[in-house]
Order: structure tokens, then sequence, then C-alpha cells
């Protein structure tokens, strides 16, 4: 457990956490303790947890605190519950990418999405000069 965790502490390529998290003994995808831990070093680490982890809202926001892109490992459930989204916005909004896209409508969670992250006002509320930029 300590050598996979210091490989994934050493190494920033995600090809390279991927092979090894693909590689690790059965038994520790179901370990709370051991995928919170990986989820905190290397967000999309989430893909391997069991099931019930990937529904547990704790392990699912260390994950997109690492990184965003992590939420669409989550369970549908959390990706549609509104509490639990507004909850990952407020951790990082690109968070909201991944989430389920209704809540790209909804005021509060892209308020809270692009105050998180900035660049995300961009994409939830362009202004015209944003529109012609993406058509050139």
């Amino acid at each position: 457990v300590e050598r996979i965790v210091m490989e994934l502490e050493r190494h920033t390529s995600s090809a390279f956490c991927d092979q090894l998290m693909a590689s690790i003994p059965k038994d520790l995808p179901r370990s709370r303790s051991f995928m919170l831990r990986v989820v905190g070093i290397w967000g999309p680490a989430l893909k391997y947890a069991d099931e019930p982890l990937r529904a547990d809202p704790e392990m699912v926001l260390t994950a997109v605190q690492q990184r965003p892109m992590a939420l669409r490992f989550a369970a549908d459930a959390l990706k549609r519950d509104r509490r639990f989204v507004l909850d990952a916005v407020q951790v990082n909004g690109f968070a909201l990418e991944y989430a389920d896209p209704k809540f790209k409508l909804d005021e509060e969670i892209a308020v809270a999405a692009s105050r998180t992250s900035p660049k995300m006002q961009q994409v939830l509320f362009p202004t015209p000069n944003d529109a012609e930029e993406a058509a050139r």
C-alpha cells in the first residue's frame, strides 16, 4: 500500500498513474481508507474505487478537489444530486462540466462554479465577444 501511494506521489503522468492503479491488488479498491488517500493524490483514481465508494460524498469531493474531472467517475446518483453538485462546484467550479447537464442552467450552482473557477464564467455566461472568438 505504501509503495503504491509513494509511486502516485512521485509521478504526475496520468498514463503512469492509470497503469499503477490498474495493477493494484483486487481488495484495495474496496478499502475506503486506501482509496481516500489515493484520490487525494490523483483524483481520477476514483474510477478504480468500488461502486459504493464512488457514491461516497467525501470520497468524491476529495477526488474533485484534486482534479475536477474525477466527478465523471462518481456514481450517477451523486452527479444528479443538486446539493452534492453544489458542494462539488464550491470545491472546484470545473466539476460542473462532469455533473448532470441540467445544473448548468441552475443559477445558484452556475454562480458558485464561476466564483470558485472564474474561467467557468466564460463557459456559463458567454459574452458576445466570447461567442465571436469561439466562431473563429
